[in-house]
């Protein structure tokens, strides 16, 4: 536990919320670097907002100090990894606790977790790229909260949540084009208070 510990507090980390996080991961961390505290429970101890939590663990990941471990019917799990080398954190049993480390699993599809949330770099990407195009801004809570209830209704499974959130987001052409769009819809439906006692009125003020 202390070589984890110890670990997290060397991590080059520039924001100092996300190195905050990574220290308390490491705090709740067990032998083989592997965590669950809640976003609840994340928030409680940093004293951060549930939504900030959220995306200091997204930048975590992708960063490359940690990953999420899917599995189905429990709490979301994060395995804690060595900065700039990819590799865990959790010593192999019977070696030299500063030496050798476990070269966790090559990353396999996963299903979108509840508290998902696209980095602040993809956010950012996607935002500059829509400006140069001359397309409207996105709402990123709404899109993000879409993209989720979508992909976990059809079980869809990703390798890369922020490159299928990239994918998403380029097929919304803009705000107005999906209020347009509703809006048409509405100008189709037929107009309930015109009906033909009105048509008979009109015909009655012709003929008079």
């Amino acid at each position: 536990m202390f070589v984890i510990m110890a670990a997290a507090m060397k991590a080059e980390i520039k924001d100092a919320l996300a190195k905050w996080m990574l220290v308390t991961l490491a705090d709740y961390a067990n032998d083989e670097a592997i965590c669950w505290p809640s976003i609840e429970t994340l928030a409680k101890v940093t004293g951060m907002g549930t939504g900030t939590v959220s995306r200091k663990l997204a930048l975590l990941i992708e960063l490359g100090h940690i990953e999420r471990i899917h599995q189905p019917f429990t709490s979301t799990r994060y395995r804690l990894l060595l900065p700039q080398s990819g590799a865990s954190i959790a010593p192999e049993w019977g070696s030299n606790l500063s030496r050798t480390y476990i070269t966790p699993k090559r990353a396999s599809k996963m299903q979108v977790p509840n508290d998902w949330q696209p980095s602040a770099k993809v956010v950012a990407d996607i935002n500059a790229a829509r400006l140069t195009n001359g397309q409207e801004a996105i709402d990123h809570e709404y899109e993000t909260n879409q993209f989720r209830d979508y992909h976990q209704s059809k079980g869809n499974s990703f390798k890369d949540f922020n490159l299928a959130y990239r994918s998403w987001c380029r097929r919304i052409k803009g705000m107005s084009a999906r209020q347009g769009t509703s809006k048409a819809r509405a100008s189709r439906q037929p107009h309930r208070g015109y009906d033909q006692s009105d048509r008979f009125s009109e015909y009655l003020d012709s003929i008079g």
